[in-house]
């Protein structure tokens, strides 16, 4: 089994998990039966798009991530440092 099937079914799985136990912690008691049977058709499905979607980025690129277009729209401070570089230390 290729380690791309393996991880996809892991989450999978996980994901499978988590709506079911949300099911049976939360709605199984209630009498919205027709709710609880959309909740379930819905998130069953949903449950195999999840595991798509690649997060990767939130803890690899992070620290690469280019300067938000926020900081570059307001005007420079005179004297002020350009983003991201640091002052140098001061010699007592």
């Amino acid at each position: 089994m290729s380690a791309v099937l393996f991880a996809y079914l892991l989450k999978l799985t996980l994901s499978l998990a988590m709506v079911y136990l949300f099911y049976r912690l939360v709605l199984q008691n209630l009498t919205f039966y027709n709710w609880n049977r959309w909740y379930l058709l819905a998130f069953t499905g949903l449950s195999f798009l999840i595991p798509l979607i690649d997060i990767s980025t939130l803890w690899h690129g992070a620290r690469e991530a280019p300067i938000p277009a926020v900081i570059e729209y307001f005007p420079p401070v005179a004297g002020a440092l350009p983003y991201g570089q640091m002052p140098q230390q001061i010699q007592p």
